[in-house]
């Protein structure tokens, strides 16, 4: 009688840490993972996840966060403000292998027109960065204390540079980049001239000369 009691706890045991592996495991599971370029040259061999806490971005990050102190954050916004970032997809990928988690603006896509494409609003990229601040905070994420907050940019492509720059003066931005992207004399996703003096850390502005559109401005 004795050792069928204690064979019945041990498979009670058994079960309650089955299921406590199950549920963590599950509370955990990214929605979709997409892996481009074999996970980019770096070092943290990299993936697309679509998370569902925030399905409308993609975020590249390095595949093993388990092997990942907390690591910079950039925050990207897409070339005409669309809600798509797989023009990118090599970019990202490529930056997140060399120990970067990015977070950007549009649903995770097989390829281009999949789906309906639109244009964002600039809070878009304030959404995003809340969330994922939020999950640094959160025990039960991936992302928990996987987030260094004093290391955090933002980079937009075009319109996507726009983007940067309406919320530029968002605090807890240390740098940006601005592909292809000024304001000149104009006005475009809610920035204009005035958003760069609410600038507060390094910028690198990257042109393609004057026979891009944005070179003037």
């Amino acid at each position: 009688e004795t050792q069928i009691a204690i064979s019945t706890m041990k498979k009670r045991n058994l079960i309650l840490v089955l299921g406590v592996v199950l549920c963590t495991s599950l509370s955990a599971q990214p929605l979709k993972t997409k892996t481009i370029d074999n996970g980019g040259t770096g070092m943290f061999k990299a993936i697309a996840v679509k998370e569902s806490g925030m399905p409308d971005f993609v975020i590249y990050r390095p595949n093993n966060l388990k092997r990942c102190e907390a690591l910079p954050l950039l925050m990207f916004a897409n070339g005409g403000c669309m809600d798509t970032s797989i023009g990118y997809e090599r970019m990202l990928t490529e930056i997140a292998s060399h120990g970067y988690i990015v977070m950007a603006i549009g649903e995770m896509q097989d390829k281009r027109f999949d789906r309906k494409e639109k244009q964002t609003p600039s809070s878009e990229l304030k959404r995003g960065l809340d969330w994922i601040v939020q999950q640094n905070l959160n025990k039960n994420s991936d992302y928990y204390q996987k987030i260094d907050t004093a290391r955090i940019g933002a980079a937009g492509h075009s319109c996507g540079g726009a983007q940067v720059l309406a919320n530029a003066a968002d605090t807890r931005l240390k740098t940006y980049l601005i592909l292809n992207a000024g304001m000149g004399d104009m006005e475009m996703a809610g920035a204009s001239k005035a958003s760069l003096a609410t600038m507060h850390g390094a910028a690198l502005y990257i042109v393609g000369g004057p026979s891009d559109v944005a070179f003037v401005n």
